[in-house]
């Protein structure tokens, strides 16, 4: 991997940034999504839960019925189908790079299945082991959860302890913006693409608890 820990020390610095509430993070997002064409956008999920009280699959799931939990997601095949057919109309990707630790939370569990039909619909996603990040972890300090718009734009989505969302800081500075999507683009080209992890290591595994 190259030499990205400058650029995830700036990342992680709570006073980078422009910061921005849970609801200004929400509109911003969706202000920025379309604004810039033919540029890939860049999710990086670390965290190994979060709390989607309010979410009717998660809700379900968290109340113990996994069917019904499931049922809710394939509800937004066509939604998601739309939605992903639109962004590639664009000449752009929505591409995820999803780190994985094991052995998997029930969260995690229960968020691969869901990112398996978001996949069946057209987003691209990897999974990466952990360890791939080591060196950029010193002292258990995790990579932020981060996401670039089209190049033009980059939030550092913030959490609590209990895996609440708090908001985000957003950078323009291109510069930074491209070195994360090279980090980015590094980490998805090593990863395993996720039907392929799902049918090898979360298929053979009965279906979760509730959370």
């Amino acid at each position: 991997m190259g030499d990205f820990g400058r650029l995830i020390e700036l990342l992680r610095d709570p006073s980078g940034g422009t910061r921005l509430s849970q609801d200004e993070y929400g509109r911003d997002f969706a202000d920025r999504l379309w604004l810039a064409d033919e540029r890939d956008t860049w999710k990086l999920e670390r965290r190994q839960f979060y709390d989607e009280t309010g979410f009717p699959s998660w809700d379900a799931f968290a109340a113990g019925d996994w069917d019904r939990s499931m049922e809710l997601y394939e509800e937004m095949r066509p939604e998601l189908r739309a939605f992903f057919r639109q962004y590639q109309a664009r000449g752009s990707r929505f591409c995820r790079i999803r780190v994985v630790e094991t052995p998997l939370t029930a969260y995690l569990h229960w968020e691969i299945h869901c990112l398996r039909i978001r996949a069946q619909c057209g987003e691209h996603i990897r999974v990466v082991r952990a360890r791939r990040l080591s060196a950029l972890e010193p002292l258990g300090q995790l990579v932020p959860e981060l996401v670039s718009l089209c190049g033009a734009t980059l939030y550092a989505t913030e959490y609590d302890g209990a895996g609440q969302p708090g908001g985000a800081r957003r950078f323009a500075d291109r510069e930074v913006i491209a070195d994360y999507e090279s980090l980015a683009g590094e980490l998805f080209s090593s990863g395993e693409d996720l039907e392929s992890y799902f049918d090898r290591a979360v298929a053979p595994l009965p279906p979760p608890s509730g959370a």
